[in-house]
């Protein structure tokens, strides 16, 4: 039998609390009456874990270039944030343990930084 119960993990579109059903699934649902942001979790026979979300938070265009203001002051910041909230709910519906979150946050933060370094911020005078 399954149990909805409140965690401590918060919805990644309006920040509220978010309820854990554990199951063969493990699905955490938004208790806001008008988000309905609802993920889902559920672990494959060949060791990785398949997520999936109601409702995408942003959707960015297709073509958007590395170069861009958006893709560093827009997108690096949202996938940052998207990092942290599946290591967060991995680790609250019981897929991986502190030292797996720990090492996951820390990659996407190696990513962030090495892309950053790749990509230094042209001074505003240099874009004419």
């Amino acid at each position: 039998m399954t149990k909805k119960h409140i965690t401590e993990l918060r919805c990644d579109i309006c920040g509220e609390p978010m309820t854990m059903t554990r199951g063969d699934v493990v699905t955490f649902d938004c208790t806001s009456n008008n988000c309905k942001q609802n993920w889902r979790f559920m672990a494959l026979a060949d060791g990785d874990i398949d997520i999936n979300c109601v409702v995408l938070k942003h959707l960015w265009p297709s073509g958007m270039k590395e170069n861009s203001k958006m893709y560093r002051e827009q997108f690096l910041p949202a996938w940052l944030e998207k990092q942290e909230f599946r290591a967060n709910a991995l680790h609250i519906g019981g897929f991986i343990n502190d030292g797996e979150k720990d090492e996951r946050l820390q990659q996407a933060q190696d990513a962030l930084d090495k892309w950053h370094e790749e990509h230094p911020e042209k001074p505003w005078w240099k874009f004419w």
